[in-house]
This record gives C-alpha cells, sequence and structure tokens, in this order.
C-alpha cells in the first residue's frame, strides 16, 4: 500500500512529535441508511488488533481492516481554517 504524506502534515506532525495516526470509519446515521466515512486522529487506537499498520516516511499510520482503499494509494493532508487544524484522508471507500 502506497500512502502519500503531504509536506504541510509532515512539518506539522515533526512540530508536535507525532509518530502515529489512526484511520477509522464512523458511521453518520441518517434518514436513508448510514455511510462510514473515514476520520483521522493523532495517536494511536485504543484496540490496535483491529488495525492494520502501515509505515510511511517515520509515521505508523494505524488503519481500520474494514475500511477499503481506492487503487491502494491513500493520501494524508493538513486542512487548515483559521485556528482550527484537521487531518484528512483521500483514497478510503465511502460505504
Amino acid at each position: 500500500m502506497n500512502i502519500i504524506v503531504t509536506d504541510k502534515l509532515k512539518e506539522y506532525l515533526l512540530n508536535k512529535a507525532v509518530t502515529d495516526i489512526t484511520i477509522q470509519k464512523v458511521s453518520v446515521k441518517g434518514c436513508c441508511g448510514a455511510p462510514s466515512l473515514p476520520t483521522v486522529t493523532e495517536g494511536r487506537p485504543a484496540e490496535v488488533g483491529k488495525f492494520e499498520v502501515v509505515e510511511a516516511e517515520g509515521l505508523k499510520v494505524f488503519l481500520h481492516k474494514e475500511l477499503r482503499v481506492k487503487k491502494d494509494t491513500i493520501r494524508l493532508d493538513l486542512y487548515g481554517f483559521l485556528f482550527t487544524k484537521e487531518i484528512v484522508v483521500d483514497g478510503i471507500e465511502i460505504l
């Protein structure tokens, strides 16, 4: 699996001394079903056994085993607006 980490995110994680990232699914309930959306958090998950660990550029990425990756590539980036920062992921199928 190929994991691309943008330079902006690398710098952010380096400044915060973060070496682990968790990508998991969150179900959003609605009137027409409950799609599973990927969410990214800093740190390792509580239940490591439910995750595949992939190392990329000095970063350990914990990917939930139920998530499907498009074209075997994940791209991690940093999105910021005003004073908030959020790690975003692209390349995960929405189920």
